[in-house]
């Protein structure tokens, strides 16, 4: 019985001591092992340009980050192993890229991102006006050029141009739906701010409205002929310095405009039209603007070959003096006042009108050449 107890104990001890060996065994620890990822993200609808804010997520999960301005992006001390990046940007489709960290290095990748179909983004706002905004010293015929963008770089871009002019309500539309990034603009007046807008937009009927951008034309050349001129038979009223030069059209009807005066203040232009029916005596600024009748319809510049030239400013520039018929008369510059000074003589009377005659032709007489011609001197 003794010796198989002492069997017994001496197998216990074996096993304690086996334990206790086991206990104190080391375990072996791998240290973690890192490296570098760096990448850059691109367009692949737009010549692989830098794509920026583009959002990279990786599995087995790091971080998620962002790209920079130029696209890229820089993850650094990753563990090392396989690696599943998904790329995202609105309008673009997600890419995914399988790449490998190893340790002490960096991995570079380039990512290119394609368009998501049925996508389309809002054309740029139009840009580098000419004339310059503010520009002053414009003629009054300007070319008015613009540019226009889109961040589809495929897409086709059309133009609405818009002309205000100021302290008016005229509003004139210069383009429509044009391909064209440039107008012409003809007929301004001088000394004129005009204000001008670009409306642009997209095959797919996206709309961006320009800035508001204005221009001033030049002062009014002072000059010194008037004359009548017959264009496509039409018969207008123009001005020009002696030269020829700084031609400026005056009158626009469908009418005949003749005999053009300056008053001797120098402040407005008296001419005759027919646009009534009968040649009538009107006046106008020297720039064209601010035509007035002045004569009644029913006394006429007309009458013993005369189709509106038989009138005459007084010295003053406060009246006009013309003929109507057999009668002569006199009217203020605003068209109030129209008074008789005179009446022809019957056939075969005597002359009882002589004085009367004399103080008209007194009160006509000019201080200057006059040139009955077409062409007038001023």
């Amino acid at each position: 019985m003794l010796p198989s107890l002492r069997a017994v104990a001496r197998l216990l001890l074996v096993v304690l001591v086996s334990q206790s060996l086991l206990a104190c065994e080391e375990n072996t620890v791998e240290p973690a092992r890192y490296g570098n990822l760096q990448g850059v993200v691109l367009d692949a609808n737009n010549n692989n340009a830098p794509l920026a804010n583009a959002v990279i997520t990786t599995n087995p999960a790091t971080s998620s980050f962002t790209t920079d301005a130029e696209g890229q992006f820089y993850l650094p001390n990753v563990l090392i192993g396989k690696y599943a990046l998904a790329v995202k940007k609105t309008d673009y489709k997600t890419e995914n890229v399988n790449v490998q960290v190893d340790e002490g290095g960096t991995t570079i990748v380039r990512i290119p991102l394609e368009k998501a179909s049925g996508t389309n983004r809002r054309p740029n706002a139009p840009s580098s006006p000419s004339p310059a905004d503010r520009t002053t010293g414009q003629s009054t015929r300007v070319v008015l050029r613009w540019r226009v963008t889109d961040p589809d770089k495929t897409d086709s871009l059309r133009s609405d141009v818009v002309l205000f002019e100021s302290n008016t309500t005229d509003r004139r539309q210069l383009l429509t739906n044009t391909r064209d990034t440039s107008v012409t603009v003809a007929d301004l007046k001088y000394n004129t701010t005009y204000f001008w807008q670009v409306t642009v937009r997209d095959k797919a009927g996206e709309t961006v409205r320009g800035e508001v951008w204005s221009f001033q034309t030049g002062p009014l050349p002072d000059n010194r002929f008037l004359y009548v001129r017959q264009v496509d038979g039409n018969t207008d009223i123009y001005s020009s310095d002696n030269a020829g030069a700084n031609l400026l059209r005056l009158t626009t009807s469908a009418f005949v405009e003749t005999a053009p005066q300056l008053s001797p203040v120098r402040s407005r232009i008296a001419y005759a039209s027919n646009a009534t029916g009968r040649y009538q005596l009107y006046t106008m600024n020297r720039d064209g603007s601010d035509q007035r009748q002045l004569t009644p319809d029913m006394v006429p510049v007309e009458g013993y070959n005369n189709f509106g030239i038989a009138y005459h400013w007084s010295p003053d520039g406060s009246q006009l003096i013309y003929a109507s018929y057999d009668k002569l008369w006199r009217i203020n510059r605003d068209g109030t006042g129209l008074t008789q000074l005179a009446s022809a003589p019957a056939a075969g009377t005597s002359g009882s009108a002589t004085g009367r005659r004399r103080e008209i032709r007194s009160w006509c007489k000019p201080s200057g050449p006059i040139s009955t011609t077409r062409n007038s001197i001023l």
